[in-house]
């Protein structure tokens, strides 16, 4: 790392003497380019012939034909040919979101529309997805310590302390299958950020639902201020539409059949395939007796059980019970997939030591509770009930619940805030008319396992949907 920070500053100077410009804000702004590159986040797309047919190294094609990346990498886009488009000359980003679902018509034709125009309607959606929010970050608040950290304390989970030397030398990997969640990634990533030593964010050219295709996230992410601090942690790894097609082929799947499950499974086959690729790469920077995670951005851990991981010698497999809520932070409930006895968890994210996943005769994934050990503490942000999330959610059908409250709420002319209060309040009575979904304590948060994520804690209004009584967002209703 200091022989290219060196090599940064030569090349700062050189700009200077022999470039001959003038002003030192152009100095400066080639300098942060230059330092900004060692420090951006790595791109990784697999090269094996397996899952990707040819190579194309034809640098006369056109430059609209692929997407770039930082790093020099280019990526092909999808071909959309003769394809008529309804939305090809709206202008998405220059609307509110009011004006969006009037000109979308609320998305209720989405099963309908062609290819080309639910890509539209899913790139339009996610730049309301994805602004920051609008009320500035606590800086003064920070992590607090609510459980013990001593390893004896966990005797069913760890046979006891490691030595400094290994305290040091474990790294954690943690493999994030992502979407569309931007506010949920900032919340993840600022909780478990000093715990975790890379962050394999995969992400998909085609969405769930359709397999619509879909600009990728991230490196729209990457460019606001609010993820600038994460990005020399992050491994990005690209599912191209060349590598879904390809295994869809291989398994023999009809992919003109609606199945909203398919491409998150072949991303768990191939998230863990790259990660190995990555790491034979990179000179095994995971070593056997490290430890890797896998779990989706609104399954967040406790940064105090990662902690542990790192301190204490695991007896194996270990999953994290955490709390399961549907979007608001004043309720839990009994999952399908809970840590034996504890109902009221959700058994993910999962890490494995190194060596014993190689070892694992399934691709390894998520356990889903079904893991030998396991910790309890951190939060499943499912539901998140930010509008535009809510309906992408719907939209690309990752949690499809129906569009028609929606639709019922909009032709009722009122406030986007109010509309999203009744979208709120009919989730909820649908969830408590099961009996499983509970109003929490006050008292009882940050015990476990309701560990609530730091970073959430201080910055609640900034993320005001998670509210018992939600503010109103001014991303979505100035």
């Amino acid at each position: 790392m200091f022989q290219h920070l060196l090599f940064s500053f030569f090349a700062f100077f050189y700009a200077k003497k022999y470039l001959h410009i003038p002003k030192f804000y152009h100095e400066f702004e080639i300098f942060s380019r230059i330092f900004m590159n060692i420090f951006d986040y790595d791109i990784f797309i697999s090269r094996n012939p397996k899952y990707v047919n040819s190579i194309d190294t034809n640098e006369s094609r056109s430059s609209n034909e692929y997407i770039s990346l930082p790093r020099n990498t280019k990526i092909r886009k999808f071909n959309f040919g003769n394809m008529e488009n309804q939305y090809k000359d709206a202008k998405f980003n220059e609307m509110t979101f009011r004006q969006f679902l009037t000109a979308i018509d609320l998305g209720r034709n989405f099963k309908n529309n062609n290819k080309y125009e639910r890509y539209s309607i899913l790139n339009g959606l996610t730049n309301f997805v994805i602004k920051e929010p609008m009320k500035p970050i606590n800086e003064v608040c920070e992590k607090k310590i609510f459980i013990s950290m001593n390893c004896s304390d966990y005797p069913k989970t760890f046979t006891g302390e490691r030595s400094l030397e290994e305290q040091q030398r474990i790294k954690i990997g943690h493999l994030i299958q992502f979407g569309f969640d931007a506010d949920l990634l900032e919340i993840f990533l600022n909780e478990v950020y000093d715990e975790i030593d890379k962050f394999f964010i995969v992400e998909s050219q085609e969405s769930h639902f359709l397999q619509t295709p879909k600009d990728l996230v991230w490196p729209l992410l990457s460019e606001q201020p609010r993820f600038a601090k994460f990005r020399n942690k992050i491994v990005y790894i690209v599912i191209t539409h060349e590598m879904i097609q390809n295994i869809v082929n291989q398994m023999k799947i009809d992919h003109q059949q609606p199945n909203i499950w398919l491409n998150e499974g072949i991303q768990e086959k191939l998230r863990w395939e790259f990660f190995l690729e990555w790491n034979e790469k990179n000179d095994n920077y995971f070593k056997d007796d490290d430890i890797i995670g896998f779990g989706d951005t609104d399954e967040i851990p406790s940064f105090m059980n990662l902690r542990l991981l790192k301190k204490c010698n695991m007896r194996g497999t270990t999953d994290i019970g955490i709390w399961f809520t549907f979007g608001q932070i004043n309720k839990y409930f009994y999952s399908d997939f809970p840590i034996r006895g504890h109902r009221n968890t959700l058994g993910d994210p999962t890490y494995f030591i190194l060596r014993n996943a190689k070892n694992q005769l399934n691709t390894p994934s998520r356990n889903r509770g079904k893991s030998p050990y396991y910790l309890l503490g951190g939060i499943h942000l499912t539901r998140y009930r930010y509008l535009p999330s809510l309906m992408m959610k719907e939209i690309t059908q990752t949690e499809a619940n129906g569009a028609t409250s929606l639709m019922r709420a909009f032709s009722m002319n009122k406030s986007m805030h109010e509309i999203a209060l009744i979208l709120y309040q009919k989730n909820q009575k649908g969830w408590e008319s099961s009996h499983r979904y509970l109003d929490l304590k006050p008292d009882l948060i940050n015990q476990v396992p309701y560990l609530l994520p730091w970073f959430l804690g201080c910055n609640l209004e900034r993320y005001p949907s998670f509210m018992e009584n939600p503010l109103p967002d001014p991303r979505i209703e100035p």
